[in-house]
């Protein structure tokens, strides 16, 4: 951590803390992400709300209006773009879903990657969070775009409910973020063609200059105003502001571990001043931005193609087509058929100021004026339009960005052929789905870092539910990272994912390997009841791991005994199963007494001879009136004998 007093003056940072500012400042206005791709990505926008005669100019620095220079007067636009983004977001937008998958058998690394499960899909589906919306908007900036980022990090604004041993709820300061990072305030290495190889990461935000001092308890109006400010650093719309709030650029500058800063180095910078600069908080100094990708990649580089780029060709001449007609239409001028004369010297002023055209004829029998109506339009112009339509929706379709060798022209195919043009829009949307899939599984695992890092036992128990002491201990005293990995759930399928799980279902369904309902609908995306139905299932397990937990706190001086209704067969098979460990012989020597003890205890149990069988009331009833008050001195065989009656049986020789 360093040592100076923050904030710092522009005039009283060290020379290798002026080159990191010059260098954020540097990147915000003139790195490689704004020359390269911020003019195209705003020419996208602009072509995806339909403003198609915008071009970027990389000299000015601004979007340019290039209608005036085309050969045909723009008429209007027919905008087919925004509907073809609607359709690919439609067909990849599904949920997420994310577990955590031990590596090992070991039963702590198992119960370690159920609670990180748990603990993941408390964090995407808490309404807090609203995990699924910022997702669904990723994948449409990402669509627009071509890149987006995700970032997971610990918010000290934020704070979360614990519950002590003594069962008082309190608050607990701090708790984890994510959120999407819009890719006009990003600004990552460009040297490097994936996240993994990022040396830095740099993320500015213009927010209120107040807001800054406040956060860093500066007096109102220590910042300057910040000259790199500019309106055109929002996204999909104008940035909104006061016109007496003034605005500064903060800007969050993540370093990965070097000789001096170990642990990887964070600073936060805004107007020139240095307000934080340490070792970076998260774990092992990793940056935690996340590339989520476009459509498709541009191999060995780092940016990824959008849908609105690929359609620009098809777009522009469909346009031009459109156009023409338009053209045909407006430019007709109306024709006035005047007989020769019939008009004096003013009504043929009136005629002429008006700009009509007219032709002179000689009647034959008098006559009066009358209009000519437009013709129609040329049939080609029409059919080209027609066949321009079906030429955009083929050159910006998947089957044709995936070079399938299938019709090109195949409208309203059914049968086989209509599944094998699914099935080749898959094979392109399936790669884009699991390259996010995988972005979104390294900002899971990130995300159970940060939660072992920072989160108290009570908080853990808290989120996990009830009865989860003993999988928490696992949770925070295991390294995740080298023990589980954190995957995607396999067998998605974006444009048929429900059947497909209800097939699944009935299937496991009729070979009676489901014969729970609430089992079927927690495979089917059903949630309610699962916690409670976990409950039930496993309580015996947890048990026996909390006995075991008890021995070894104690040393063996204090557990439960065995109880008569207990579930030896699982406690002895889970204490059998702890003793073959080889931490079992790290013990001490009086707690693994107490558990080869517990052992013989519970076996025994399993192996006591069977309870007598009950005397049925009426037996008993019986058996009083004929042999005494208690029933307990009538011969046996007689005894045998009424047992017999009550069952429904005949007794051996009759009665």
């Amino acid at each position: 951590m360093a040592k100076e007093k923050f904030p710092l003056r522009p005039e009283d940072l060290s020379p290798e803390q002026k080159e990191r500012v010059q260098h954020a400042e540097y990147e915000w206005k003139e790195g490689t992400v704004v020359k390269e791709l911020h003019g195209l990505w705003r020419e996208n926008i602009a072509w995806f709300y339909g403003d198609q005669y915008t071009v970027y100019n990389p000299n000015s620095n601004e979007l340019e209006d290039i209608s005036k220079y085309v050969d045909r007067e723009v008429k209007n636009v027919y905008n087919r773009i925004l509907p073809l983004c609607r359709q690919i977001h439609g067909e990849i937008n599904y949920p997420h879903s994310f577990y955590v998958e031990p590596n090992t058998t070991e039963p702590e690394d198992i119960k370690a990657a159920k609670l990180g499960s748990i603990y993941l899909e408390y964090t995407n589906t808490d309404p807090k969070w609203r995990f699924s919306r910022k997702v669904s908007r990723a994948k449409w900036w990402a669509i627009v775009t071509g890149n987006v980022y995700w970032k997971e990090f610990w918010n000290k604004n934020l704070w979360g409910l614990v519950v002590d041993n003594k069962g008082n709820v309190a608050k607990e300061q701090g708790d984890i973020d994510f959120d999407l990072v819009n890719p006009f305030n990003a600004r990552p290495d460009p040297t490097a063609s994936t996240f993994h190889d990022w040396r830095w990461f740099i993320e500015g935000k213009p927010v209120p200059k107040h807001q800054v001092e406040a956060e860093f308890g500066l007096p109102f109006g220590s910042l300057p105003s910040d000259p790199l400010y500019s309106k055109q650093d929002d996204i999909f719309g104008k940035y909104k502001k006061s016109k007496d709030e003034e605005m500064v650029i903060r800007f969050e500058y993540w370093e990965r571990p070097n000789p001096k800063y170990p642990k990887g180095r964070f600073m936060v910078i805004a107007s020139g001043w240095v307000l934080y600069d340490g070792d970076n908080p998260n774990p092992e100094g990793q940056l935690p931005y996340f590339q989520l990708p476009g459509i498709i990649p541009f191999l060995n580089t780092q940016w990824y193609e959008s849908i609105v780029n690929i359609a620009k060709p098809a777009q522009r001449q469909f346009n031009r087509y459109c156009s023409l007609v338009d053209e045909y239409i407006e430019n007709f001028k109306p024709k006035n058929m005047v007989p020769r004369g019939s008009l004096n010297e003013s009504e043929f002023k009136i005629y002429t100021s008006k700009g009509i055209d007219f032709v002179f004829y000689n009647p034959t029998a008098g006559g009066t004026p009358h209009w000519q109506n437009p013709p129609d339009p040329p049939p080609i112009l029409i059919n080209w339009l027609a066949f321009m339509e079906n030429e955009f929706e083929t050159e910006t379709s998947v089957r044709k960005i995936s070079y399938g060798q299938l019709p090109k022209y195949a409208q309203r195919a059914s049968g086989i052929l209509f599944q094998n043009l699914k099935m080749q829009d898959q094979l392109v949307i399936s790669p884009f789905v699991e390259e996010f899939d995988e972005a979104l599984a390294e900002a899971m695992k990130f995300r159970l870092q940060l939660a072992q890092q920072h989160y108290s036992v009570q908080r853990l128990i808290k989120i996990t539910g009830k009865n989860k002491e003993t999988s928490v201990i696992f949770l925070r005293g295991i390294d995740l990272r080298d023990n589980t990995d954190v995957r995607v759930k396999p067998g998605y399928e974006p444009f048929a994912q429900k059947e497909r799980k209800a097939q699944v279902v009935d299937a496991l369904i009729n070979k009676g390997m489901i014969k729970d309902a609430r089992k079927a609908l927690e495979i089917l995306g059903f949630k309610e009841d699962i916690e409670e139905y976990m409950e039930e299932e496993f309580i015996d397990e947890r048990y026996a791991y909390r006995i075991i937990d008890q021995i070894k706190r104690t040393n063996g001086k204090t557990y439960p005994q065995p109880h008569p209704d207990d579930n030896h067969e699982v406690i002895f098979r889970i204490l059998n199963n702890e003793r073959k460990k080889e931490e079992f012989e790290t013990w001490p020597e009086g707690a693994k007494k107490a558990l080869l003890e517990l052992m013989e205890k519970h076996k025994e149990m399993m192996q006591a001879p069977e309870q007598k069988e009950e005397i049925p009331p009426s037996v008993k009833e019986e058996a009083v009136m004929a042999g005494g008050e208690t029933g307990e001195q009538i011969p046996p065989e007689l005894l045998a004998a009424l047992v017999a009656q009550a069952q429904g049986q005949m007794p051996e020789g009759g009665y």
